[in-house]
C-alpha cells in the first residue's frame, strides 16, 4: 500500500532539511518584527506618515546593500555571511527589546533599528538564495528551489497574520487580530457568541499616557491658597469670628470667620453651593482644617438679620484696611444696577418677574474705581426696577461701607462722590435723597416726545464731538445740552439735562424715539462743568456695571441654594463678601492683565494651577509647574501676598 503522503526528495538530506527550517523560522521571525515595530510606532505616535517612514527604513538598504552584499557572497563563505547576517538580526532584535523596556518614545530610535534590520537582512541575502545549489545535488535543485520559494512566501503571508494576534488569557483566551497596520479587527465575528464584544480603536490624543493614582502631597488649587491668606493678612476672619462670637457658648471647633472665608474662597474657586466646600476640603495643605459642608449650612441657617449686620460692618473694617494698604481710588464712583436672578423651584421671597420667569430682583451699588460690591438688597422677582425706596435703602447701605472721612456727610465739604444709574434710578425721591447726602448725582433719562422735539430743534453749532471711553473724539456721535429747553423744574435745583446723539450702527434697530436717522440717549446731572462731553463720557462709564453684575452671578449669586429666605439671604451677603475678596486681590496683589481678568480666566491661569508640597523638618515648599506660563505671575502674587503688613 502507497504511502498518503511522502516529503519531497530534496527534504531527504539532512542538511537542506535544516536550512529550510532555519530559512522559514527566520521569515516568520523578520517579518513579526516588522509588525511589532510598526504597531508601535503607530500606537506611541498615532501618525501614518511615522508608520511608513518605518517602512522606507526597512527597504531603503535593500538596493543600497544589493551589490556590496554579492561581493561578499562571491568572496567569503556564504554559510559564515549567513549565520553571520541571523547573529546581526537576533542582536537588532535584542537592542529593541532594550530600547522598548527603557521606554523609548522617540522616532529616530525605531527608524534607526527598522534600518539596522534591513541592513542586516540585505547582507545576508545574496548568500542565503546561493547556498542552496551548494546543499542538495544538481538533479534536486529545481525541487529545492521550489521549496525555498514557498517557504519564503508562507513566511512573508503568515508572519504578519501571525504577529497580529494577541493574545488576552493565554492559549484559547479572548482576543483580537488586527486585520493590517491601519486596522483593528475582532477575533469573532459573532459578539454575542461566548460573551465576546467588538473592540474598537479611536483616535487618542493620550496615546500611550498611563495614569496612575499613586502620588501624596500634590494639590490642584495651588492659586486658591492667594485667597484664604489674603483674608487672614486683612484681619478678615478675625473681624467676623469677633463678630459672629455670640453664637456658641463655648469655643466651637470650627472658627465660624473661618468657615464663612472658606464659603467665600469656594465661591472665587468655582463653587455656587455648599458642598463645592469640599474641593478645599480634600486638601489640608494648603487649607488647613475646613468644616464640613453640613457644618457650613448649619451656620449659614443661624445667621439672622443681627448677624448679618455685624457681618457688614466686619466688612466696612477690613475695606478701610485694605484702603489703607494701597486699595483705596482716587475717586469713589457708586455705580446702580438690578439684576433677574432665575430660579428653578419657587423658593422663598421669590416672584414671577417682568421677563415671564420666576426668581429675585436684588439692586446693587458697586464702587466702579475697585470693583468692590459695597451693598445689595435681596428683593422678590416683581419688585420694581425704578422703587426710589430700595435705591435709598441701598445708598445708605453703600456709604456706610465706606471708611469715616468718606461716609461722614455732614461737614460743610464733604469728599466728592459721584453717584450713576440708569434710567431706573431717574426718581425724584432718589435724586433728593442724593442731594441731601451731598452726593453727585448721573443719572439716566428717558427721551420723550419732549426731549425729542427739543433734541431736534437744537441748531448744528451746539452740538459737540462726543468722547470714547479713553477720551478721543468718537466719530459720528455728538453731545448737547438741553437744560433751559425742556422743563425739569421737579428736580434738584442746578440739574442739567444732557442729550447724545449717535448714527446707530449698519443693521441696528431704530427706536420710535430714534427721530432723523439718529439714535438718542439722555442723562441728567447736577455736576459742574463746561466740558458737557467728559460729562457724558463719565456717565457711559455706568455701563461697566454689567461686567460687575455677571461677574458676581460667577461668584454664586447666579444660584441661591436654599428653599429658605433666611439662609438665601446669609448666602447673599457671602456673595457680596467674594466679590470684595476677589477686588481686594486684584487691586493689592495682581498685577498686569491678571488684575484685570474675569473670574473663569483666573481660575485657568492662577487660581487651579496644580503644585507638589515637600516637607524638610518644619518647613513646606509649595512646588509649581516650571513649564506653566504664569507660575512666574503666581510666584510674584505671594511675594506681594506676603508684603503686605499683617494687620495689628
Amino acid at each position: 500500500m502507497s504511502a498518503v503522503f511522502e516529503l519531497p526528495p530534496a527534504m531527504h538530506h539532512r542538511d537542506f532539511r535544516r536550512f529550510w527550517a532555519s530559512m522559514v523560522g527566520s521569515g516568520f521571525a523578520t517579518q513579526m518584527v516588522a509588525v511589532a515595530v510598526g504597531w508601535q510606532v503607530f500606537a506611541i505616535h498615532r501618525s501614518a506618515f511615522d508608520l511608513g517612514l518605518i517602512g522606507l527604513a526597512e527597504f531603503a538598504p535593500v538596493p543600497l546593500l544589493a551589490l556590496p552584499a554579492g561581493q561578499l557572497a562571491d568572496r567569503l563563505p556564504r554559510t559564515t555571511l549567513v549565520f553571520v547576517s541571523n547573529l546581526a538580526e537576533a542582536l537588532v532584535v535584542a537592542l529593541l527589546l532594550l530600547v522598548t523596556l527603557g521606554g523609548a518614545r522617540q522616532l529616530w530610535q525605531f527608524v534607526a533599528l527598522a534600518a539596522l534590520t534591513g541592513a542586516t537582512s540585505a547582507l545576508g541575502s545574496p548568500a542565503g538564495r546561493s547556498l542552496t545549489p551548494e546543499i542538495v545535488p544538481a538533479e534536486l535543485l529545481a525541487g529545492a528551489l521550489a521549496l525555498r520559494s514557498v517557504g519564503g512566501q508562507a513566511a512573508t503571508i503568515a508572519g504578519p497574520a501571525l504577529a497580529s494576534i494577541r493574545h488576552e488569557g493565554g492559549v484559547g483566551g479572548e482576543g483580537n487580530v488586527l486585520l493590517c497596520r491601519e486596522d483593528v479587527g475582532c477575533l469573532d465575528l459573532h459578539p454575542a457568541r461566548g460573551g465576546r464584544t467588538l473592540r474598537v480603536k479611536h483616535g487618542s490624543r493620550l496615546g500611550s499616557l498611563q495614569i496612575a493614582a499613586d502620588q501624596s502631597s500634590l494639590v490642584s488649587r495651588s492659586g486658591s491658597a492667594l485667597v484664604s491668606e489674603l483674608a487672614a493678612r486683612l484681619g478678615l476672619e478675625r473681624e467676623l469670628s469677633s463678630a459672629l462670637a455670640h453664637l456658641f457658648r463655648r469655643r466651637p471647633q470650627h472658627d465660624p470667620g473661618r468657615v464663612l472665608v472658606d464659603l467665600a474662597t469656594t465661591l472665587i474657586d468655582g463653587g455656587d453651593c455648599v458642598s463645592d466646600l469640599g474641593a478645599l476640603a480634600e486638601q489640608p495643605d494648603l487649607f488647613g482644617l475646613v468644616a464640613s459642608p453640613s457644618t457650613a449650612t448649619r451656620l449659614l441657617h443661624g445667621l439672622g438679620e443681627r448677624e448679618l449686620t455685624a457681618i457688614r460692618e466686619a466688612r466696612r473694617r477690613v475695606r478701610e484696611r485694605a484702603w489703607a494698604l494701597g486699595a483705596r481710588p482716587a475717586t469713589v464712583t457708586l455705580d446702580f444696577d438690578a439684576q433677574l436672578v432665575e430660579c428653578h423651584s419657587e423658593k422663598e421671597g421669590a416672584g414671577p418677574h417682568r421677563k415671564g420667569g420666576f426668581g429675585f430682583h436684588p439692586l446693587h451699588c458697586f464702587c466702579d474705581e475697585t470693583g468692590e460690591q459695597l451693598a445689595a438688597v435681596l428683593r422678590p422677582g416683581n419688585a420694581g426696577a425704578n422703587t426710589a425706596a430700595d435705591h435709598v435703602a441701598v445708598l445708605d447701605a453703600a456709604l456706610a461701607q465706606l471708611p469715616g472721612e468718606l461716609r461722614d456727610r455732614e461737614r460743610a465739604q464733604p469728599v466728592a462722590i459721584l453717584a450713576r444709574s440708569d434710567s431706573a434710578g431717574a426718581t425724584h425721591a432718589f435724586a433728593a435723597a442724593l442731594r441731601q447726602r451731598k452726593i453727585r448725582f448721573s443719572l439716566g433719562y428717558y427721551v420723550d416726545e419732549r426731549v425729542g422735539a427739543a433734541a431736534v430743534a437744537l441748531p448744528k453749532r451746539c452740538w459737540r464731538r462726543a468722547l470714547d471711553a479713553d477720551g478721543t473724539a468718537r466719530t459720528g456721535a455728538w453731545v448737547a445740552e438741553l437744560t433751559g429747553r425742556v422743563e425739569l423744574s421737579g428736580w434738584p435745583e442746578r440739574t442739567r439735562l444732557i442729550v447724545r446723539r449717535e448714527r446707530p450702527h449698519p443693521g441696528a434697530q431704530l427706536r420710535f424715539t430714534d427721530t432723523d436717522g439718529h439714535r438718542y440717549t439722555c442723562f441728567i446731572t447736577d455736576q459742574d462743568g463746561k466740558e458737557i462731553a467728559q460729562l457724558e463720557r463719565r456717565h457711559r462709564l455706568h455701563a461697566r456695571v454689567e461686567d460687575r453684575i455677571q461677574e458676581s452671578q460667577e461668584l454664586g449669586l447666579g444660584r441661591l441654594p436654599f428653599q429658605a429666605l433666611a439662609p438665601n439671604q446669609a448666602w447673599f451677603e457671602l456673595t457680596l463678601l467674594a466679590q470684595d475678596l476677589l477686588a481686594w486681590l486684584r487691586l493689592l496683589v495682581l498685577e498686569g492683565e491678571l488684575a484685570l481678568a474675569k473670574p473663569k480666566r483666573l481660575r485657568g491661569r492662577l487660581l487651579h494651577v496644580a503644585g507638589r508640597i515637600t516637607r524638610s523638618g518644619r518647613s513646606r515648599t509649595l512646588h509649581l509647574p516650571r513649564a506653566w506660563p504664569w507660575a512666574n505671575d503666581l510666584l510674584a502674587a505671594f511675594a506681594r501676598l506676603r508684603a503686605l503688613a499683617a494687620p495689628g
